[in-house]
């Protein structure tokens, strides 16, 4: 059953961007904006700019990304986020995401 899904991913937007948007992420340059103290500093950094960049895609609010991270296997794949720790985030993490 898993390697049907992981087929279907492979076969959508989310394999796309997983591949060929993901890993060019200006990540570094958003490193000053983070604690070096708090949560897993890069890993996080592409999953929620990689949000960002899907919620302006996708046209959503702020309450509809979190649902989207939390609960939506493509966008799990798209983002490589498939620890819990990565897809539970609040409105306010994207909105000073999308400010910075």
């Amino acid at each position: 059953m898993i390697n049907k899904k992981i087929a279907l991913l492979e076969k959508s937007w989310a394999f796309i961007f997983h591949k060929f948007i993901l890993p060019y992420l200006p990540i570094e340059s958003l490193r000053k904006f983070c604690s070096d103290k708090k949560g897993r500093k890069s890993k996080e950094l592409y999953a929620a700019v990689g949000a960002i960049i899907l919620q302006q895609f996708f046209d959503l609010s702020d309450d509809e990304t979190v649902d989207k991270l939390a609960f939506d296997q493509q966008w799990h794949f798209a983002l490589d986020c498939f620890d819990e720790k990565d897809q539970v985030t609040c409105a306010r993490t994207i909105l000073t995401m999308r400010n910075i």
